[in-house]
């Protein structure tokens, strides 16, 4: 059998090098010299017919032909651009490098490509690899590894405790008050505050925050008020700072308190002001003995007294109040016991009153200030008592304490003790102590629709 003809190949296109051009070009010379000098004698013949000077004209266009010829078959390769082979080279290094930083991550399912993403940005502290993550909380995670790089970072995240985290780390590192206000929570953002600012400006009392800052740089120019320069000088032992106080019992009390001399005191230009330092000299240093140095009966010496008997709960120090009973207004020692019995809720010491208007007010007074409607037992009279249960479960706008009401002796004042601290305190289960047949455990209860 005729062998059968092979398809015809494809016809192949290859690029040739600048060498191969070159030859070519040299190739095609030759052609086009022997091409000349095979057409010589034509030459010769046209000389006879053109002239010698035409010959020469046509020569010389032949040479020049020529020579351009040469000259595009030397012609130089043409030098790279720069800007573009640096471009070509980087984004080829480009690609390698991020083809070599995600390639240890293709495998596998999306969580554990995220785990990978994780451990490699954490690895080779790149926050630039956590954005290949998928899990809004894993790139949580991955930017909070971060958080002390940038604040940009911060803002990338969406767990609002991570969030947190991040700016109050931030503002740790560089001691910014305005970093820490971007954290909208308040405890939170006060929490910040303290590892950014200075102890004495997280004070927000005016006062409080000049005397810090005083204390601090130990320069009481930083006060601004008498209490300010006072406490410099108490915990400075620094009489230059009582001279700023503008008030002169003030002034002298500061003096006494840090020399702890009550002897300043009577330095001062009259009487009153000397009896009002002893007063505040005495109270401050804790020492009743400065009461004694002030004018008897004077109602600064009686303060005094009052202060350290309630203090030291120790009615004594009333006995030392004159006169017993003072002619209108003013302190004395009936007023003493009164105010006693209403600092201290002991009512005992109304029983040393001996005019009975006065004693009942004792009783009243202090059964209203302390909500204790208990402490109207001790009234000779059921009227009085009546009176005093009244105004102190009834008429006292907090209302009564609800573990007092089980001491009034009174059973209808007891329920209605229990009735007033169950609306007062809006506690349904004060209610089931209420008598339960009378009309104040009814009420109480309908207050309290289920």
């Amino acid at each position: 059998m005729p062998k059968k003809p092979e398809p015809p190949q494809p016809l192949r296109h290859e690029v040739l090098s600048l060498a191969h051009l070159t030859r070519l070009c040299h190739l095609r010379k030759r052609i086009v010299l022997a091409n000349i000098i095979k057409n010589a004698a034509f030459e010769r013949a046209v000389v006879h017919k053109m002239g010698t000077a035409r010959w020469l004209a046509f020569a010389m266009a032949a040479a020049v032909f020529l020579l351009i010829l040469i000259a595009g078959c030397t012609e130089k390769k043409p030098a790279p651009i720069v800007g573009e082979e640096v471009a070509e080279n980087a984004s080829r290094n480009g690609s390698e490098k991020n083809e070599t930083a995600l390639s240890p991550c293709k495998e596998g399912n999306v969580l554990q490509r995220d785990e990978c993403f994780y451990n490699l940005a954490r690895e080779r502290g790149d926050v630039e690899l956590c954005k290949n993550i998928y899990s809004v909380e894993k790139i949580d995670w991955c930017y909070s590894l971060f958080a002390n790089k940038s604040l940009e970072v911060c803002r990338k995240i969406s767990n609002p405790e991570l969030r947190v985290e991040c700016l109050t780390e931030n503002a740790r590192r560089e001691k910014s008050e305005e970093i820490c206000n971007l954290i909208a929570d308040y405890d939170k953002r006060l929490v910040c505050l303290k590892n950014v600012l200075p102890e004495c400006m997280l004070l927000l009392d005016l006062e409080k925050r000049g005397l810090c800052i005083a204390l601090e740089k130990e320069d009481y120019s930083y006060c601004s008020s008498d209490w300010c320069y006072y406490e410099y000088a108490k915990n400075k032992s620094d009489t230059s700072a009582c001279e700023k106080i503008s008030t002169p019992a003030e002034r002298h009390a500061c003096r006494a308190v840090v020399k702890r001399d009550f002897l300043e005191c009577k330095l001062a230009s009259f009487a009153a002001v000397q009896d009002y330092c002893l007063e505040l000299a005495s109270k401050r240093l804790g020492d009743p003995s400065g009461c004694d140095l002030a004018t008897a009966g004077s109602d600064y010496r009686n303060r005094c007294y009052l202060h350290f008997a309630a203090e030291r709960k120790d009615e004594r120090f009333c006995e030392k109040v004159e006169p017993e009973m003072a002619v209108g207004s003013g302190t004395d020692r009936n007023w003493c016991y009164s105010e006693f019995a209403k600092e201290t809720a002991d009512v005992s010491v109304c029983t040393k009153i001996k005019i009975s208007l006065l004693k009942a007010g004792c009783y009243y007074a202090a059964a209203m200030a302390n909500r204790m409607p208990s402490l109207c037992n001790g009234l000779e009279t059921g009227s009085q008592r009546t009176e005093c249960y009244a105004n102190s479960i009834l008429h006292v706008e907090e209302g009564p304490v609800a573990d007092d009401c089980g001491k009034v002796s009174d059973t209808a004042w007891k329920d209605k003790c229990y009735y007033r601290a169950a609306i007062v305190a809006y506690d349904k289960e004060i209610c089931k102590f209420i008598s339960q047949a009378s009309d104040d455990a009814r009420n109480c209860y309908a207050a309290f629709p289920d």
